[in-house]
């Protein structure tokens, strides 16, 4: 099992489509992985993959670099199946968000989940 100081020393050897990539890995992979990308200004990593536990809120481990994140560069959020609930303002305000990838596990979509998404197209379930 890594321990956090490792994945921390270990991201700042990765290059970035390496790094993108490892965000699938699993939650405590996915919180050092995204506090690496929003260093890279210029970089626009719009998908947000939600993984581990069973929920995601605005209140959940939200800092304000993954708030602007949301809400000036995701265009696709992927909720994986172990996620049950799209808790309240999960993405609220994010308003460049064009797709959602939901999986047939969530059963809860919370108040004001996708309220201010301006430019959501398409949303979709699916068994994964």
């Amino acid at each position: 099992m890594h321990t956090d100081d490792f994945r921390q020393l270990f991201v700042e050897f990765v290059m970035v489509d390496t790094l993108v990539a490892m965000r699938w890995l699993d939650r405590k992979w996915h919180k050092v992985v995204e506090k690496k990308l929003t260093e890279f200004e210029d970089e626009p990593f719009g998908e947000v993959i939600v993984h581990g536990g069973n929920d995601i809120s605005k209140d959940e481990a939200n800092s304000d670099a993954r708030l602007e994140r949301m809400e000036e560069q995701v265009t696709k959020v992927v909720f994986l199946l172990n996620i049950t609930k799209a808790g309240d303002y999960a993405c609220y305000d994010t308003s460049i968000l064009v797709a959602v990838d939901i999986p047939e596990g969530i059963t809860i979509i919370g108040d004001y989940s996708f309220m201010y998404c301006s430019s959501l197209k398409n949303i979709s379930s699916q068994s994964r």
